[in-house]
């Protein structure tokens, strides 16, 4: 099972996706409610160290890249789709950063609106991964 979450080959379709990350939420939430109910566990999940987060979060990351570029063979498109959009929220961020951190800017409206138009087409991105039908007859990934 585990093997497969970090594969990124073959296909997954739109429910395997969403409940990838419906699952990850429902773990999240249930640390947080956790340590915030019972007595302790806030103490036991912090004296878990850092190396615990770091693979915690190595594990999510890496097992989301796979089964998002799945979700890409899936609708019939390659990985590198999920680079090119990665590097559009990047690019989205650090100009609305940069925005954020040069208020005086003469042309920081037009930058603040080009960020968010960025950072609204990789966040369409994502929810079209979700209701875009997956196609049918096999294709070159499976």
């Amino acid at each position: 099972m585990f093997g497969y979450l970090f594969s990124f080959q073959g296909r997954t379709n739109r429910m395997g996706y969403f409940m990838y990350f419906v699952t990850w939420i429902f773990l999240i939430a249930c640390l947080v409610a956790a340590s915030i109910f019972l007595p302790g566990v806030f103490f036991i999940i912090a004296s878990m160290g850092p190396t615990f987060w770091l693979v915690f979060f190595v594990a999510f990351y890496v097992g989301s890249l796979a089964i998002t570029v799945r979700r890409l063979h899936d609708i019939d498109l390659t990985g590198w789709v999920l680079l090119f959009i990665m590097l559009l929220g990047a690019v989205g961020a650090g100009l609305q950063e940069y925005t954020n951190m040069n208020p005086e800017l003469p042309q920081r409206d037009m930058m603040v609106l080009t960020a968010l138009s960025l950072n609204a087409f990789v966040s369409f991105f994502y929810i079209m991964l979700i209701v875009w039908p997956s196609e049918d007859e096999g294709n070159r990934f499976g």
